[in-house]
């Protein structure tokens, strides 16, 4: 049981507390809910440091980003401090002397023709929009994530993800595109099946860098955020291109794919073990997940261990 205890500490997104004293920032948790909106259910930690992939929270216990998004790169962390020194911020209302080496970067990096910058993920899918004007989405049929908002947008159009005879069914009313993720990351890392994004390439017009990049499909438009700023607000462009040197240097897209595969062997291993809690071991590169037999375990035990 010991090694079920500590993969349920390592899955749960590696951000799990122990104890049963529950505070943040030295706030009782209540206190921390009257000052905040609620948003997300977040886990009873409180970061307070990093260093590489190793984060320390406000009492002093260790844990390991399994996000790739909260650590400290010392490379990406001077490139930040250096450009702070110089220049924070510029308007698109004029030119600096980041953002076109930038562009020009990731263009040529995953080859395409141009890149528009946007402030968070869900602005660059709303911009993604725009450009298309119609889509079909694939998305949650849970009534919760609708709930309390107004109508929708209309002429969207919801698929089963990872469907492609449906998806095929609803292109038959001749839309412009079609907004989906390769991977969906929070519904628990699902993949669709083997051929799923090439079927959805035809459709649309007759260890990876990108999650497309599996099945050799190239998408009309692809929206990067998070990661790409290395786990820091990517103030200029400076700090996104020092992100792109630790990909390319460090290797990171190759070893991705062989430590995943490593992973997954001994998840599996540990699956063998422990049939009656693990339902599935999943992933792609080092983008992974473990989902738990939901009849041994409830939602909370992740949490409870």
């Amino acid at each position: 049981m010991a090694a079920m205890r500590r993969l349920l500490q390592l899955v749960s997104t590696a951000f799990l507390t122990v104890g049963a004293r529950r505070s943040y920032g030295g706030l009782p948790q209540s206190n921390s809910k009257s000052a905040s909106s609620f948003h997300y259910h977040p886990v009873p930690v409180v970061f307070s440091r990093a260093t590489g992939s190793t984060i320390w929270d406000s009492e002093g216990k260790r844990y390991i980003d399994f996000l790739a998004a909260y650590s400290a790169v010392n490379q990406i962390i001077k490139a930040l401090q250096e450009q702070v020194e110089k220049l924070t911020l510029s308007s698109r209302a004029f030119y600096n002397d980041q953002f076109p080496v930038f562009a020009e970067r990731l263009t040529n990096m995953l080859g395409y023709e141009m890149v528009l910058p946007m402030k968070m993920g869900t602005e660059g899918v709303e911009t993604a929009l725009k450009v298309a004007r119609k889509w079909v989405i694939s998305m949650s049929c849970d009534n919760d994530a609708t709930r309390g908002f107004g109508a929708l947008l209309p002429g969207n159009l919801k698929v089963d993800f990872g469907d492609a005879d449906s998806l095929e069914n609803i292109f038959k009313l001749k839309l412009d595109s079609f907004l989906f993720e390769p991977i969906q990351g929070e519904a628990g890392v699902v993949i669709p099946p083997e051929g799923y994004l090439k079927a959805v390439r035809e459709l649309s017009r007759s260890g990876k860098m990108l999650a497309c990049d599996w099945e050799e499909v190239r998408p009309d438009m692809v929206i990067l955020g998070k990661a790409l700023g290395g786990g820091v607000i990517p103030v200029t462009s400076d700090v996104a291109m020092a992100s792109l040197d630790v990909i390319e240097q460090e290797k990171l897209v190759e070893r991705s794919a062989s430590l995943g595969e490593e992973l997954r062997i001994q998840l599996n291993e540990i699956k063998k073990q422990y049939p009656k809690y693990i339902k599935e071991v999943r992933g792609r590169g080092l983008f992974n997940a473990v989902e738990f037999n939901s009849e041994s375990l409830s939602p909370v035990s992740a949490y409870d261990i």
